[in-house]
């Protein structure tokens, strides 16, 4: 099986686009653990922005205040569905928890790390096996992928089990040719 993108002709850039809320604040990683990671990850990036809907502004300036860093535009609730598209095209790496920016990113051929407490992430997440674009699923440390087991609970305490150093890892190893 392969998983073909449809629009992979998106020039890249060296951007981060950081997605970080969820549907759900289970999965919304600590705002301090996203501002840490910017920091860390700022000198192999041009820009930085910070997307998402009207649920993510509050948490968005959390993140950006912490962070500090003059290569970080926060554009939360600030551009269209479509918009989104294409700043994740044009993007050299997205991170985002399992949302639906995960799924642009795989649209549009863009490097992907994704923040994952392991609920459903057969179902959803499942890419890193069938794309081309480099596909890294972060999960808590002890958390092991069981194809043939669904994992249907969870608690917000999870996604927090999440260290920084192996989303920089992750976000580095998706920059590296």
């Amino acid at each position: 099986h392969e998983v073909k993108s449809l629009f992979p002709n998106f020039t890249k850039h060296k951007t981060l686009i950081v997605f970080p809320a969820a549907n759900t604040k289970s999965r919304w990683w600590n705002y301090k653990k996203y501002a840490q990671t910017i920091q860390a990850v700022s000198p192999l990036f041009d820009k930085m922005f910070l997307m998402g809907g009207p649920n993510a502004a509050d948490y968005a300036k959390q993140i950006e205040q912490a962070a500090n860093e003059p290569k970080l535009v926060n554009m939360v609730n600030q551009t269209a569905l479509t918009e989104l598209m294409a700043f994740i095209g044009e993007a050299s790496v997205l991170l985002c928890p399992d949302t639906s920016a995960m799924h642009f990113s795989m649209l549009t051929a863009t490097n992907t790390v994704v923040l994952s407490n392991g609920n459903n992430w057969q179902r959803f997440a499942n890419y890193q096996p069938y794309v081309q674009s480099k596909f890294k699923i972060v999960f808590p440390s002890y958390f092991k992928p069981e194809p043939n087991k669904v994992k249907l609970n969870y608690s917000g305490a999870e996604i927090q089990a999440i260290i920084v150093s192996q989303v920089v890892e992750a976000i580095k190893d998706c920059v590296s040719n």
